[in-house]
Formats: structure tokens, C-alpha cells, sequence
């Protein structure tokens, strides 16, 4: 068959022409590109040093993996220490280094929570080098050792650090300073990525208190015992943390919580005064408190002068208005007005029970 017949183009033969060669061609092109290996260009990460969080939200005590990359083609230099990175906290969308304890700073620990810890003293160390292309890695369990400027050496218990937003800080260069051997020259100073520290429920696997009649519960943990007791209508107390929870009627006078109390308060404030050696007589006040989800008042009770006006010592009494009943908790006695910087005998006692007890209080909750 020809291109050509009688002085025309043979479309017909042209047409099998072009479909056969395409059919050739491209299995030609499959039988080639079968044995040959197909290479996808490969992603290279950005060459800059990182500081990351393994995640953007942590509950209070959850470790938390901090990793720092040094992607460059080059070397860098850091300062190397318990902990090679600093941290900020956001407040009034402006980020604010912490303070603790008149303004100092925090070390690491691994002791438990409450626990007294001492500030340990290290040598400053001139800057470290990091390779290229490697990482640093360090997981924080968010206990901190706060200390002060004033005296760093001063015992401090162990904390968490305080819920939030936060971010990391890495410091790095590439020089050490000719003026000081200790500092890297030129520093540069980058950013983790942002993280949220939110409160953890210590009292998820606690027991509750039911009582269907004055209508409320609370809940308490499970190693505590509480009895039933006479006081008032009814009261139970918990006696290893010194609390008792009483129902009352209200007073016939009764206008208002506040005034209330500002009058009980008055009353007894007539004898407040004392002579020397009489530690029985107290001055009283009127605060706002929370109780439970219940914004409240509480009488506020200081005793005067002696042993009895010792740290910790302090006594409170909450009140809170459920239809013609108060309900009202007492507590206090050597935990409240815990001073941080107290560490005598039975400090740690003392700071566990207030903790205990505040958390107890903030689950209080009528039953409607």
C-alpha cells in the first residue's frame, strides 16, 4: 500500500503508520524504563538549627522531649549544662522569663514533689561543640529547684512548674568571644515551638463522699479515713488533715453571707486583745474564698503572739449558703499560710496536708 494513490494521500495507510509506531514506540519505551531504576528527587531538611517539643500540650508532671537539631554544614557551639536550653512563659500576649523565690531561677531535679532540695553549685564551663547534621535530646519531667539570687544555696522544695504557655531557648554561635572565654561571640538565639502546660486531675482516682439529705459530696483520696460526727445538724471530719466539714441552719438574722460573717467577725474581735502568756485569744477577718465552684467567704482566724503565732498556724473556716443551710469547712491549725521558705520539722507534712486539703475543697459540689 502506498502513501500515495492516484495523485492522493492514502489517509487510511497513514493512519495504521502513526498507530503502529506509537504502539512500538512506547512499548519500546515501557521494555526501557522497566529495567531502569526511576530515582524521585530527594527531600533535604532545612539546613538551620531547631529546637523542638515532642508535643504542643503536656498535663502538669508529663515528661516532656526536648530536641535540638543542628542541621548546618557546619559545626556550632552552645552552652552545656543540666539543661543547654532556657524557657519563657506567655502572660498579657508578652513572653516573660520566670521567676521564682525573689527572682531567681530553677534547677532540675528528680526528687519528689514537696521534697526539700538543695541548689547544687556547678563550675561555668566555657561553650561545647555540636557537629553538623546532630541532635540533642533530653526528656524534663517538669520538676523544677527554684532558687534565689539572694542566697542560691538556700533550700527550696521541689515544684512543678506553674501551668501555662510556654516556649524553649537555644543560645548558639559559632565563635568563642576574644573579650570572655566563657561566652560565644555573635550569639544567636532561637525558638522552640509553642506548648501548653495545663493542670493534671490528681483527684480522678479519689473516692467521694455522697450525702443525699443536706445534699452535696466531695471527694477525698482513697487512703483517707473520715468519721461521722455530731456538730451542728451534721459534720464528718477527716482527722489526719485536721478537717471537718458541718452543716448548719442559718441564724433567723441572717441577711447575707458577707455581713454575716462581718459580724461574727466583729463580735469576737471585742476580745481579741491579750495579755502576756494568754495564747488562746484571736483576731478575726472576712475573705473572699473558693469552695468547690462556689465563690464564698471564709472567716479567717490569727492567732496572737507565742507558739501559737507560729508559721503554718493559721485557722480558716469557709462558708457556703445551700438554701436554709450553711455548709461550712475547718481547717488549718499548722497549714495554712505555708511559707515556701520554711523548712523545719513537719514542713513537708504540713505542705502535702494544705495541698490535700485545698483539692478536697475544690471538689465540693451541691447535689441539685
Amino acid at each position: 500500500m502506498s502513501f500515495i494513490v492516484q495523485g492522493k494521500t492514502n489517509w487510511k495507510f497513514l493512519l495504521i503508520v502513526i498507530i503502529l509506531a506509537v504502539i512500538v514506540g512506547g512499548g519500546a519505551l515501557w521494555c526501557y524504563l522497566r529495567f531502569q531504576e526511576i530515582k524521585f528527587p530527594s527531600i533535604q531538611p532545612e539546613k538551620k538549627v531547631t529546637i523542638t517539643t515532642d508535643k504542643i500540650e503536656y498535663e502538669q508532671g508529663e515528661l516532656i522531649k526536648i530536641t535540638v537539631r543542628n542541621g548546618l554544614d557546619i559545626p556550632i557551639l552552645y552552652y552545656d549544662s543540666e539543661r543547654f536550653w532556657g524557657i519563657e512563659y506567655l502572660e498579657d500576649e508578652e513572653w516573660k522569663n520566670p521567676e521564682y523565690e525573689r527572682g531567681g531561677g530553677f534547677q532540675l531535679t528528680e526528687e519528689n514533689i514537696n521534697d526539700i532540695c538543695y541548689i547544687r553549685l556547678y563550675e561555668i564551663m566555657p561553650p561545647v561543640e555540636m557537629k553538623s547534621y546532630s541532635t540533642l535530646s533530653q526528656q524534663w519531667n517538669q520538676k523544677i529547684c527554684p532558687f534565689g539570687e539572694e542566697d542560691p544555696s538556700e533550700s527550696r522544695f521541689v515544684k512543678y512548674i506553674g501551668t501555662g504557655r510556654y516556649r524553649l531557648i537555644f543560645y548558639y554561635g559559632f565563635e568563642i568571644s576574644d573579650e570572655d572565654p566563657y561566652k560565644i561571640s555573635n550569639q544567636k538565639t532561637i525558638y522552640s515551638n509553642e506548648f501548653t502546660i495545663k493542670e493534671k486531675d490528681e483527684t480522678a482516682d479519689w473516692k467521694t463522699y455522697k450525702n443525699e439529705e443536706y445534699g452535696f459530696e466531695i471527694k477525698y483520696p482513697s487512703t483517707l479515713n473520715y468519721k461521722e460526727k455530731q456538730g451542728g445538724l451534721f459534720g464528718i471530719e477527716f482527722p489526719k488533715l485536721q478537717l471537718g466539714l458541718i452543716i448548719e441552719r442559718k441564724p433567723e438574722n441572717f441577711i447575707n453571707l458577707e455581713s454575716y460573717l462581718n459580724t461574727v467577725a466583729k463580735e469576737k474581735n471585742n476580745d481579741c486583745k491579750i495579755e502576756e502568756g494568754d495564747y488562746k485569744r484571736y483576731c478575726y477577718s472576712v475573705e473572699s474564698k473558693d469552695f468547690g465552684d462556689n465563690k464564698t467567704f471564709a472567716l479567717i482566724y490569727h492567732p496572737l503572739g507565742g507558739n501559737s503565732g507560729a508559721m503554718g498556724c493559721t485557722g480558716i473556716d469557709v462558708y457556703c449558703e445551700n438554701g436554709d443551710y450553711l455548709s461550712v469547712a475547718s481547717y488549718g491549725y499548722c497549714s495554712v499560710d505555708f511559707d515556701e521558705s520554711f523548712s523545719g520539722p513537719g514542713a513537708k507534712v504540713y505542705l502535702e496536708n494544705f495541698n490535700t486539703i485545698q483539692q478536697m475543697l475544690s471538689t465540693f459540689r451541691f447535689l441539685k
